[in-house]
């Protein structure tokens, strides 16, 4: 399979293109959109900063995956 990405500008272009698409039976996903402006991203980051947690809190991982594991005999090992 092969994604392709087309942007198109003119409105009458996109009317000959969809049904094309359709014919020939090709998935497509449309969408328009505008880009973020710098105060959108800005206000996005704030966001992801703010909810973002230390990932200290959540311990050792490799404790966890010797507590989750040890009631089961992992492969390749004689124990």
């Amino acid at each position: 399979m092969t994604n392709l990405t087309i942007q198109v500008q003119n409105q009458k272009d996109l009317e000959v293109l969809i049904p094309l698409l359709e014919r020939l039976n090709i998935q497509y996903v449309s969408f328009s959109g505008k880009e973020p402006s710098e105060n959108g991203l800005e206000e996005h980051f704030q966001v992801i900063e703010e909810t973002r947690l230390e990932s200290s809190s959540f311990g050792d991982p490799i404790e966890w995956q010797r507590e989750q594991r040890e009631d089961r005999q992992l492969p390749l090992r004689d124990e």
